[in-house]
């Protein structure tokens, strides 16, 4: 039977272990999403182990996204809708079960938190898409995901865009 997922990457970069404390809080997030988990009948998926083990090329946050959709099937877990957590979320105690909420549409929020480091990411690959000029507010958070088979296209051909021009994506992110 297909239940709900919550895809929870908790790939810790030994580039940055020093940076981010050691990623202990981790633990704290995992605790409390497999208790979410439980209470609304979801399959909760840790991601702990890099499918590209070259951390400078394949960062976490491409890998979360690139491989979800091959990751999941190599497991044989069978899913309706994927939520792409990341691991430096923790759910509210009375959080609701948002996958009721979507529709069975691609849902994300919008990233309005550090607009600083919104306009810096958009500024950062600019040049990557011709220089378009991209609507800020229309920015969405990466670390908040929704979505179900009938988006599985989109996330193929993202992963081909980065293997596509991988060398250029590893420029503009440093």
């Amino acid at each position: 039977m297909k239940k709900n997922v919550i895809w929870w990457p908790a790939l810790n970069n030994p580039n940055h272990s020093e940076k981010y404390g050691g990623f202990s809080y981790f633990e704290h997030s995992r605790k409390a999403w497999e208790y979410w988990c439980k209470k609304n009948d979801v399959l909760f998926v840790a991601f702990t182990e890099p499918v590209e083990n070259d951390f400078t090329k394949f960062r976490p946050q491409w890998q979360k996204c690139l491989f979800v959709f091959d990751e999941l099937e190599r497991m044989g877990i069978e899913y309706d809708q994927i939520a792409l957590i990341d691991s430096t979320a923790t759910p509210h105690w009375d959080c609701p079960n948002f996958f009721e909420l979507t529709d069975r549409k691609f849902t994300a929020w919008k990233d309005m938190d550090n607009m600083r480091w919104v306009h810096d990411s958009i500024q950062g690959y600019k040049e990557f898409f011709d220089d378009f000029d991209f609507d800020n507010t229309k920015y969405i958070n990466s670390g908040f995901m929704i979505f179900n088979e009938e988006h599985k296209e989109f996330f193929d051909s993202l992963k081909k865009l980065y293997y596509d021009n991988l060398e250029t994506f590893v420029k503009l992110q440093d």
